[in-house]
């Protein structure tokens, strides 16, 4: 699971930059680049239901109110991955459900599991091929972005499962974290 650790703290890196970029003056070229770098990393140019990561086009630059705002929030930082767990698919063979926090976890005083990221490989290169977020109403995982036919409750059972780093704070994340899923 290497090689996923590796391309998850890549992505998260990227999506770093991205979201640091997306927070200056006079910056829209580079904040498209570093999106369009993101972008590169899932399966969005080969599906209709894209995967997004709080983050989409900008087409001129921000309001100073707004950029004001900006520097009131704290430094971005990137995502805790939690767990990692490996699974044999009928289509995309290899495919590792990779649980992670939000994007800049120093803005919640909980660590906790928020997301699902699905990786598989497409053409030789590890792509993020869907998005699950929990539903916090339901408490249930459900899909938000990629491929429609990663079915996160009809996966079975895991190859094998790698925990990294144990939520805090939160009920529901430990309890996932726990689960041989």
């Amino acid at each position: 699971m290497e090689e996923i650790i590796k391309f998850l703290e890549h992505f998260f890196s990227v999506e770093s930059i991205a979201h640091t970029e997306y927070r200056k003056i006079d910056n829209v070229e580079n904040y498209l680049n570093s999106l369009k770098e993101l972008n590169l990393l899932t399966i969005n140019d080969k599906v209709d239901s894209e995967i997004g990561f709080g983050l989409s086009s900008m087409f001129k630059q921000h309001s100073k109110v707004f950029l004001d705002n900006m520097d009131l929030l704290p430094q971005i930082c990137k995502r805790h991955l939690y767990k990692i767990s490996e699974y044999n698919h009928p289509t995309y063979g290899k495919v590792w459900a990779c649980y992670v926090s939000v994007a800049n976890p120093v803005t919640v005083k909980v660590k906790s599991i928020s997301s699902c990221l699905f990786i598989s490989k497409i053409d030789d290169n590890l792509k993020i091929v869907a998005l699950f977020n929990i539903d916090r109403n339901t408490n249930k995982w459900a899909l938000r972005g990629g491929v429609e036919n990663i079915e996160y409750y009809k996966l079975g059972k895991p190859v094998a499962i790698e925990r990294l780093m144990s939520p805090e704070n939160d009920e529901w994340s430990v309890e996932e974290y726990s689960k041989d899923r």
